[in-house]
C-alpha cells in the first residue's frame, strides 16, 4: 500500500534557531536528510542571505522558537509559512535523535526543520495580529514593565527610609504616592521634620492641595511616635540618595500616566474595543490588556478550550493506569494569563453570576487563586463567543447570569411574603393579644412576641445551615417540631394556607431544623 503525498508536502523544510547576534539555519529534504547548514548574522545583509537561500532551495515552511521579532517578520513578508515550536517542546524532541540530550544551536535548527517535515499537520501555522493590536500590545506591556520598575524602586525607597527617615513610612497610604514624594522633596532630613509643628504641617498640606488638611495633628503625632532617623553630616549625604529615588519615582509615575493616555487612544480606535470594554469592571487599561494579549486573529483560537489552555485557566491532567493527577498548568502564555486573572479576580465584585461561581468555588475548599482560575475559565468561554462574533457583552443575553438573577428574585419574593405575613400577624396580635397555631405534633403553641415572627422570617432567609447540636432534641415534642412536616406547617402558617411549598427556597433534610430547640424556646411555649 503506497501513500501519495501532496506536492507541497514533499518540499524541503527549514529550521531557524535564533539568537541575539547570529542564527543557526538547517534545511532538510523530504526524506529527512540535512542538505544545508549555515550561520547567518542578525543584520539586514544576513536576513537577505537567509531569504535568498530559502528561496533557492524551494523551502515554503520554516520552524522557529519564537512568534515575533525581525526574523519572523522577514519570513512572513517573504510569503513563507512559519510554525512556532516552543523551547520546552524542542527540549523533549531532541531525544528523538539521541538519548544523551546534547544541546547545540545547529542541531536544534535541524530538529526544528525535521519536526516541521514530519509533524507539520499537527502544528498550527503562525497567524499575525493586525498592526493596531501589535501597537496596543507593545504599549500595554511597556506600561506593565514601568509599573514593575516603580514597585521595585518604591521598595528600595522604603528600605532607605528605614534608616534615614522612619517617620515617613506609613505617614500616607503609599510610599510612592504623589503626596509622599512631595513631602520627601520638601522635608528630606530629620532636622527638617523636627521643624514641623501641627500648624506648619497643616499649612504645607494646604499648599499642596491635600484633600484633608485637618489630619495634620494625626500626621504630626505619627512623626513624633516614630524612631528618629540619621542626623548630622550623614543625613545630608543620605538626602541626596533620597532625592535621587524620589526623582526616579516621579519620572516613572509621569511616564506611566503618559502611556495610559496612549493606551486609551489606541483602544478606542481599535475595531474590537467594544467587545472588551463592555465586560464588567474592565475599564480602559484592563480591557486594553485583554485585547492586546488575546489579539484579533480569530484563527489562533478555533475553540474556547484552546484559549483557556493557553491562558492557564484550564488544569493539566496526568493519568497513568489508576493514577490520575489534575494540577496547575505551567506551560502557558504568562502575559495572557496575567491579563485574564487580573480581570476575573475583580469581576465577581460587579457581576452576580461571577460572584456565585467564585462563592461556590470557595465553598468547595479552593483558595482564592484557584477560585479565580475557575472563574477565569468560565469568563473565557463568554469572552471567546463575544470575540468570535464581534459583539459586545450583553448581560441580558447571558443565560447563566439571568438564571442567577431569577433565582435571587424568587428568594427575595419568598422572604417578602413571609415578612408580609408576619406584619399581618403583628397587626392582629395587637387586638387578640396572642396568635395560636397547631403543629403536626398536635401541640398548641402561642407566639407571644411580635418580633419573634420577624426573627423566624430572618432565620428562614439565612443561607447558613443549622448545626447538628441545634437540631438535637430529647423530647418527642422537640422531635416533632424539628421534623420537615412541622417546618412545612409552620411556614404555611406564616406564608398563608394556600402557599405552595415549592415556591419556597428548597431546603435539605438537615435544614429542616430551622426552628431549633433554642429558637423555639424563644418563639413559643406550650399553651
Amino acid at each position: 500500500m503506497s501513500v501519495e503525498h501532496h506536492p507541497s508536502m514533499r518540499r524541503p523544510t527549514a529550521g531557524v534557531d535564533w539568537a541575539s547576534a547570529e542564527h543557526a539555519v538547517a534545511i532538510v529534504n523530504p526524506d529527512g536528510v540535512e542538505v544545508q547548514r549555515m550561520i547567518v548574522e542578525h543584520t539586514a545583509a544576513g536576513l537577505r542571505k537567509l531569504l535568498r537561500c530559502l528561496q533557492q532551495t524551494g523551502v515554503v515552511e520554516v520552524g522557529i522558537e519564537r512568534p515575533d521579532g525581525p526574523i519572523v517578520e522577514a519570513l512572513l513578508e517573504a510569503g513563507l509559512t512559519v510554525f512556532v515550536i516552543a523551547p520546552n517542546q524542542i527540549k523533549h524532541l531532541r531525544r528523538r535523535y539521541g538519548a544523551a540530550g546534547n544541546k547545540d544551536d545547529r542541531f536544534d535548527a535541524y530538529v526544528l526543520a525535521d519536526t516541521v517535515r514530519t509533524d507539520h499537520h499537527r502544528l498550527p501555522p503562525l497567524t499575525v495580529d493586525s498592526p493596531a493590536t501589535l501597537t496596543l500590545r507593545m504599549t500595554v506591556r511597556a506600561r506593565k514593565d514601568l509599573i514593575a520598575a516603580r514597585v521595585a524602586m518604591a521598595i528600595q525607597l522604603r528600605a532607605h527610609l528605614e534608616h534615614v527617615l522612619p517617620g515617613v513610612i506609613g505617614l500616607f497610604r503609599d510610599i510612592d504616592s504623589a503626596i509622599t514624594l512631595s513631602f520627601l522633596t520638601r522635608f528630606a532630613t530629620q532636622e527638617q521634620v523636627d521643624w514641623l509643628s501641627p500648624r506648619r504641617l497643616q499649612n504645607w498640606l494646604r499648599s499642596v492641595s491635600y484633600p484633608n488638611p485637618a489630619r495634620a495633628g494625626l500626621l504630626h503625632a505619627h512623626l513624633l511616635a516614630a524612631t528618629r532617623g540619621t542626623t548630622g553630616a550623614e543625613a545630608t549625604a543620605r538626602a541626596h540618595v533620597t532625592a535621587a529615588l524620589v526623582a526616579g519615582l516621579t519620572a516613572l509615575r509621569e511616564q506611566i500616566s503618559a502611556l495610559e493616555e496612549q493606551i486609551e487612544i489606541q483602544l478606542l480606535q481599535h475595531p474590537d474595543a467594544a467587545v472588551f470594554t463592555s465586560l464588567p469592571r474592565a475599564g480602559i487599561v484592563r480591557a486594553a490588556r485583554l485585547l492586546a494579549e488575546i489579539g484579533d486573529a480569530r484563527g489562533r483560537f478555533p475553540t474556547p478550550e484552546a484559549l483557556t489552555c493557553l491562558a492557564g485557566a484550564a488544569p493539566s491532567t496526568r493519568q497513568s493506569g489508576k493514577v490520575k493527577v489534575v494540577g496547575f498548568r505551567w506551560a502557558v502564555d504568562k502575559q495572557l494569563r496575567g491579563a485574564v486573572i487580573d480581570f476575573a479576580g475583580d469581576s465577581h465584585h460587579a457581576n452576580p453570576w461571577a460572584a456565585d461561581l467564585y462563592r461556590r468555588a470557595r465553598a468547595r475548599g479552593h483558595d482564592h487563586p484557584h477560585a479565580t482560575r475557575i472563574l477565569a475559565r468560565a469568563w473565557l468561554h463568554v469572552i471567546w463567543r463575544c470575540w468570535q462574533d464581534g459583539v459586545a457583552y450583553d448581560p441580558a443575553r447571558h443565560r447563566a447570569l439571568q438564571a442567577v438573577l431569577a433565582s435571587a428574585a424568587r428568594h427575595r419574593a419568598t422572604h417578602a411574603a413571609i415578612a408580609a405575613r408576619a406584619a399581618r400577624v403583628r397587626s392582629n396580635a395587637t387586638t387578640s393579644g396572642s396568635f395560636r397555631c397547631r403543629a403536626t405534633s398536635r401541640r398548641r403553641l402561642t407566639i407571644r412576641s411580635i418580633t419573634r415572627l420577624e426573627l423566624i422570617a430572618c432565620d428562614f432567609s439565612s443561607t447558613r445551615a443549622p448545626t447538628a447540636s441545634a437540631c438535637s432534641g430529647s423530647s418527642a415534642r422537640n422531635s416533632a417540631l424539628h421534623s420537615p412536616t412541622s417546618l412545612s406547617t409552620v411556614l404555611r402558617t406564616f406564608a398563608g394556607p394556600n402557599a405552595a411549598m415549592d415556591s419556597l427556597p428548597q431546603r435539605t433534610a438537615s435544614d429542616a431544623c430551622l426552628l431549633s430547640r433554642r429558637a423555639m424556646s424563644r418563639y413559643t411555649r406550650p399553651y
